[in-house]
């Protein structure tokens, strides 16, 4: 079977767009998701800075840090802490 030399050239320009929309789109794409997760991690950084500055112990009476469910709450934060690869929590 005889390909065109029509058929030939647009194969290798749709083999030649795809390879580069690939590499261009891998860079973007790890670029973006690093530049999300810093800023993601600095907001939440920022907002547990804020809530510890702000909340002071004696202005809510109802958290008394024992018992099950402060230890389920530790839990829970330390794996989500595994999870993000994350340094600091804020409980």
């Amino acid at each position: 079977m005889k390909i065109s030399i029509k058929n030939k050239i647009l194969f290798y320009f749709f083999i030649s767009s795809v390879i580069i929309i690939f590499f261009y789109g891998t860079i973007i794409y790890l670029s973006v998701k690093k530049d999300i997760e810093n800023e993601i991690e600095k907001r939440l950084t920022m907002a547990g800075e804020i809530i510890k500055r702000e909340i002071r112990f004696e202005d809510i009476q109802v958290l008394k840090l024992e018992g099950k469910v402060y230890k389920r709450y530790l839990d829970e934060m330390n794996k989500l802490k595994k999870i993000m690869n994350v340094n600091d929590v804020f409980i």
